[in-house]
């Protein structure tokens, strides 16, 4: 229906048409591989062919499929010529040079987009993936746009430094800085948009994430001030000083450094995804625990002074499945030896009874 939608019916019949044509070669091909192997096996399993040929056939079968898919794929996607394939998929513009030419301690956001262009070049709030997080999902579907436009609230917590629309906007905080002609496009600076992680005046507390989330689509929420909570009771509110720094050192998918200087402790909020499931803070080795914060975010308390932050990712889960892989393949290689043994000593035992 969502085809039928967007294009007409002569282009539907061509498209069927190609499908079908797939469909009906694929097919055969399935057949062909399925009946082919078949009667190699049935035929081993009679006894009509021995085993070496039998598998040097069923090998052979498996590489010119491999080789059917891989060259079909190769001839729609020029991988051996990265040039070729940047230039075709992700063509350079104005706007992708410049933000390849910016730190990326920031995140762009495309108005209207679901395409990962622009991802390309930069860290983007927009884009689409089908691993994405609920939470991510959660502000995308409820709290992106807010009667009928942009909740920049949202937007400024997120990091939406540089914008991309499709038209122009005129906001007083956005500066124009670059276009796309080709793509319609104009790239704007957001000066209101947060950094990596900064300090808040005061945490608010909700007794439900529907509660938060609903406050974040009012003009009340200052996410440069405030830092939203799941807690009990409601409205509970502690205040901070907000005063001294916190600086990003370095920014790598499984680590990151911070490094801070201030006088009292404060409340930070990191303008990272709140995922529990392996990411640690720790202060000098001793671990500081992270908060899902605003939803979405993670924050943390942190003790005055001046030290270093580090935020790193290690599932246990990734590395306990590491060891078992490691440990079912040692015990694979002892199994495959100790039948190549045992098989080697059967034969010698029977060569010295006869």
């Amino acid at each position: 229906a969502g085809e039928a939608a967007r294009y007409g019916v002569q282009s539907m019949e061509i498209i069927k048409s190609i499908r079908k044509e797939f469909l009906q070669i694929d097919t055969f091909k399935a057949l062909f591989f399925t009946l082919t192997s078949g009667g190699l096996l049935i035929a081993y399993a009679f006894k009509k062919i021995k085993s070496v040929p039998t598998y040097i056939l069923l090998g052979f079968l498996v590489a010119v499929e491999l080789f059917g898919v891989t060259n079909r794929a190769y001839k729609n996607m020029p991988l051996g010529n990265p040039a070729t394939l940047e230039r075709r998929e992700f063509r350079q513009s104005d706007i992708s040079r410049f933000l390849g030419q910016q730190s990326i301690n920031a995140r762009a956001f495309a108005l209207g987009q679901d395409s990962n262009h622009y991802s390309y070049f930069y860290p983007t709030i927009s884009g689409y993936s089908a691993i994405k997080l609920q939470t991510i999902q959660d502000l995308r579907e409820h709290c992106f746009y807010v009667n009928n436009g942009l909740n920049w609230n949202i937007i400024n917590m997120l990091g939406g430094r540089y914008i991309i629309s499709p038209g122009r906007l005129n906001e007083p905080f956005l500066q124009g800085i670059a276009s796309d002609e080709a793509r319609k496009e104009i790239l704007y600076i957001n000066s209101n948009a947060l950094p990596k992680a900064w300090f808040v005046n005061k945490s608010k507390s909700f007794p439900a994430f529907k509660d938060m989330l609903l406050y974040m689509n009012t003009l009340y929420f200052n996410p440069a001030e405030e830092v939203l909570l799941l807690d009990e009771p409601e409205n509970n509110t502690t205040r901070y000083s907000a005063e001294g720094t916190i600086q990003i050192l370095e920014n790598t998918p499984n680590t990151i450094r911070y490094a801070v200087q201030t006088d009292k402790s404060q409340f930070v909020v990191f303008s990272e995804m709140y995922y529990p499931e392996g990411w640690t803070l720790t202060k000098d080795g001793e671990e500081i625990k992270i908060i899902q914060s605003n939803y979405a975010l993670r924050g943390a308390e942190i003790p005055a002074g001046n030290y270093t932050l580090t935020m790193d990712f290690h599932p246990s889960s990734y590395y306990t499945g590491m060891k078992i892989v490691w440990i079912g393949d040692i015990l694979m290689i002892f199994f495959i030896a100790g039948s190549l043994i045992i098989t080697y000593r059967r034969k010698i035992f029977t060569k010295k009874n006869d």
